[in-house]
């Protein structure tokens, strides 16, 4: 305590200390962990390397489809040769025979921003019913990996 200052005000300076010491204490761990996710993203190279790496045999079938059909971008997964997809335009079909975890591999490649879902009406079908379009970043870096 300083001599000649009131109590009142001593008491208020130590709980303004102590609430910003647990504020800093508080925010400091998420601020530098915001910072240090931001400063390691991926790039986007290396993050279509890395799913490259991950799914090489659909990763390669896309890139042939797309290197013999250049104007095609709809694409379609199914659980076997025998099923039809409905789909009235000109599109790709990639099978679950052909490659485990078909659906599992779509859904990354949606989440990385490689492929958007246009299912015409019911957004809630079974996987096995989704219709995907490849964006244009997406086949330029196809094309690149062949």
């Amino acid at each position: 305590m300083i001599p000649g200052m009131p109590i009142p005000t001593w008491v208020w300076y130590l709980l303004v200390g102590i609430a910003s010491g647990a504020i800093a204490l508080y925010m400091w761990p998420k601020f530098t962990r915001q910072t240090h996710i931001q400063e390691h993203k991926p790039e986007p190279r290396d993050r279509f390397e890395r799913i490259r790496l991950a799914m090489p045999g659909l990763i390669g079938e896309m890139a042939r489809d797309v290197m013999e059909n250049p104007t095609v971008r709809w694409c379609v997964p199914l659980d076997s040769k025998s099923m039809a997809s409905h789909v009235s335009r000109e599109h790709f079909s990639y099978y679950a025979s052909d490659h485990p975890s078909l659906f599992a591999k779509f859904e990354i490649l949606q989440m990385n921003g490689y492929l958007k879902e246009v299912t015409p009406g019911n957004r809630w079908e079974p996987a096995n019913h989704r219709i995907y379009a490849m964006t244009e970043e997406f086949v330029q870096r196809l094309r690149r990996a062949t």
